[in-house]
């Protein structure tokens, strides 16, 4: 009776070893980017995909931003090319999806598409000022980060620094009496910790 019962505990173990040979298993893992990866509008982001099944061949692997299909493979490796400009600025869901004969496998990250803003909305280019005038300067600026941010934001007349501003609203006054008659170029800069963006325009001074 003793061996029968291991008889029977042994054909058990054998029939679910085989079950479970027989069931389709796909892997499917982003190994780059990492999750929540930022990346400039200008950048190119590869994309890699490890992926394997357990029994036959992978149909394919897929990456779709949010639910877009970006690109397939059909055989390994599985590397794939996003340029950042072909997604709109923000939080998006990078998904690879690898397909067996039965089964797929799906994994997902988060990346963000960086846009750093600056822009003088006034005053108008090559407006125009009496030397007894104050010059008001509006200074647009935003950095869509999650890892930084806009550090300040400085105003430059040619090249002299005339104002900064740490926080937003990004306004300036400038006496025009402190500038010399004739046209000027009037530069904001927006700084993060790594990069910079700038504007500028004209601006003239009259006696």
């Amino acid at each position: 009776m003793k061996y029968k019962l291991i008889l029977l505990s042994i054909l058990s173990l054998l029939l679910a070893t085989l079950s479970s040979c027989k069931e389709e298993k796909v892997k499917c893992k982003i190994t780059s980017p990492e999750n929540e990866a930022e990346f400039w509008e200008s950048e190119s982001i590869p994309v890699t995909v490890e992926s394997s099944i357990n029994k036959g061949s992978l149909l394919q692997v897929e990456i779709f931003v949010d639910d877009k299909v970006i690109e397939s493979r059909t055989e390994p490796p599985y590397n794939f090319t996003l340029k950042a400009e072909t997604v709109s600025p923000g939080l998006h869901y990078l998904t690879a999806v690898a397909y067996g004969s039965e089964n797929q496998e799906v994994d997902n990250i988060f990346i963000l598409i960086k846009k750093f803003i600056c822009k003088i909305t006034s005053p108008r280019d090559k407006a125009e000022f009496l030397a007894s005038e104050s010059i008001p300067v509006t200074v647009e600026a935003s950095f869509n980060s999650l890892k930084d941010s806009i550090r300040q934001v400085q105003l430059f007349v040619d090249n002299k620094v005339i104002g900064s501003c740490a926080k937003p609203p990004y306004n300036f006054i400038i006496p025009a009496n402190t500038i010399p008659a004739g046209m000027h170029y009037l530069t904001a800069t927006a700084y993060s910790s790594n990069n910079q963006e700038a504007d500028n325009i004209f601006i003239v001074v009259k006696e």
